[in-house]
């Protein structure tokens, strides 16, 4: 449904591209699929554009504020729903031994299991500097991180934008925008680029390359394909 509206056109027209493709999609998406389509091809068209001009995307969107990001790991899904707490302060710890000073707590499945949950997580990692997260940023006027889930390509993207953002409250010690990082089993995370986003130190680094700063392995999308 996408491909006609864009293939033959200058692929540096990211915003005229972008409403090109959501203006005639409107009758039908605006959500799901059809504005993740639309977002697959608006990050091709700014790795376009950034190996284009041999930049990396940030420097297209105004500059780097940071070459470093610190990650925070989403986890923490539901087996049974309800009574869990046990493995999920495991998982806790298992985030924690892999370098994660931040993560996301899923919630929402009832004040009493929620309760129970955070507390058994809490008490797992207490005195271990870690800072646990819950889906209420923005109802309290605090900074907003952008969301991302599973693919590399995704997460690059991400690291271009984080990379852009000025802080959202000037302070001696402002806090910068964090990276979400899936920690769940996903092939395409791993495997759908030559180079995966690592971890070190606590940290992750924004790539310096052209567009993305990635390269896509073919075979593995080949690998998965559905026909």
């Amino acid at each position: 449904a996408l491909k006609p509206l864009v293939l033959g056109s200058d692929p540096l027209s990211t915003e005229v591209l972008w409403y090109r493709m959501y203006h005639q999609s409107r009758d039908y998406g605006r959500k799901g699929s059809v504005i993740a389509g639309i977002s697959a091809i608006d990050m091709a068209l700014w790795d376009i554009a950034g190996q284009y001009y041999g930049v990396p995307v940030h420097q297209l969107l105004g500059g780097a504020f940071r070459t470093q990001v610190q990650p925070y790991a989403t986890g923490f899904y539901r087996i049974g729903g309800q009574g869990e707490s046990a493995r999920l302060a495991d998982e806790a710890l298992a985030h924690h031994a892999a370098g994660f000073r931040l993560m996301k707590v899923k919630l929402g499945y009832g004040v009493d299991d929620d309760k129970v949950v955070l507390s058994a997580i809490a008490k797992a990692v207490q005195g271990m500097g870690v800072t646990l997260m819950v889906a209420l940023a923005q109802a309290n006027g605090i900074e907003v991180n952008p969301h991302v889930w599973g693919s590399a390509i995704a997460q690059a993207a991400s690291l271009q934008v984080i990379a852009a953002l000025p802080v959202a409250h000037h302070s001696v010690f402002p806090r910068a925008p964090v990276l979400e990082y899936d920690r769940s089993l996903h092939p395409f995370r791993r495997e759908l680029v030559a180079e995966p986003i690592e971890l070190e130190n606590g940290l992750v680094s924004i790539p310096q390359k052209p567009g993305l700063g990635i390269n896509v392995r073919r075979e593995t999308i080949e690998r998965y394909r559905i026909n």
